[in-house]
């Protein structure tokens, strides 16, 4: 099942301006360009939460193990 959320945003005009020069260049829809976008947010938010999880282990093993 294909879940789909409606959601109105404000998006900057110049940024805007920008996102439908690409579009009639690449010759994609504003929403694909915008789930592009979310897509590349969220994996480098979830990359940097791994990132994090595991300095935070290698530092508490490290500190561990000089004891």
């Amino acid at each position: 099942m294909n879940y789909l959320q409606t959601y109105p945003a404000r998006i900057d005009a110049k940024i805007y301006d920008d996102l439908m020069k690409i579009k009639d260049l690449d010759n994609r829809s504003i929403n694909s360009l915008l789930q592009e976008g979310a897509r590349l947010v969220r994996n480098k938010y979830v990359e940097q939460v791994a990132q994090d999880r595991k300095t935070r282990t290698t530092l508490q093993s490290r500190y561990e193990m000089s004891k």
